[in-house]
């Protein structure tokens, strides 16, 4: 009966050292598979921020295109408004109208930018708004032949 229990606690012993030598053997294809998922997981982590990297030199770089496409819309409406002023009437309507298309690619500027903006310089933006509008529709309604038909505009606009 000894020898009985004996053999059956060496039997217990080489089940546990087995058992032993199968955890350890997991333990290290656990350890290698966490390993290929870390570098998986870095590598991916890496990708993101090159990514990331990526978006803001292009945002940058947009702000950066559309600050100079605005600026631009800006010279070339103040170099249109320096030009002098035709007194003939079909190259005073070529005048308007040119004047005019850089008074629309400015204001589309200005709405294309906006969102972008602080808000201080929205504050400004909205002003000179304003006042950009007014004198477009001074423009638009500015008559070379018939200023009479003008000021009847002009006077039901304020009436109204």
């Amino acid at each position: 009966m000894e020898n009985a229990i004996i053999d059956r606690i060496k039997n217990q012993a080489k089940n546990l050292k087995t058992l032993s030598e199968e955890l350890q053997v997991q333990m290290a294809l656990g350890k290698a598979e966490a390993r290929d998922v870390i570098e998986i997981e870095r590598k991916t982590l890496s990708k993101y921020i090159n990514q990331q990297r990526k978006q803001i030199a292009n945002a940058e770089n947009e702000t950066f295109e559309n600050r100079r496409t605005f600026l631009s819309s800006i010279e070339d409406l103040e170099s249109a408004l320096f030009l002098e002023v035709p007194a003939v009437t079909v190259e005073y309507d070529n005048y308007k109208d040119n004047i005019l298309n850089r008074v629309y690619k400015l204001e589309e500027e200005v709405r294309n930018n906006y969102p972008s903006m602080t808000e201080g310089m929205q504050d400004m933006l909205d002003s000179f708004k304003i006042k950009m509008d007014a004198f477009r529709v001074n423009l638009a309604l500015h008559d070379k032949d018939n200023p009479e038909k003008v000021e009847k505009l002009e006077v039901s606009l304020q009436i109204d």
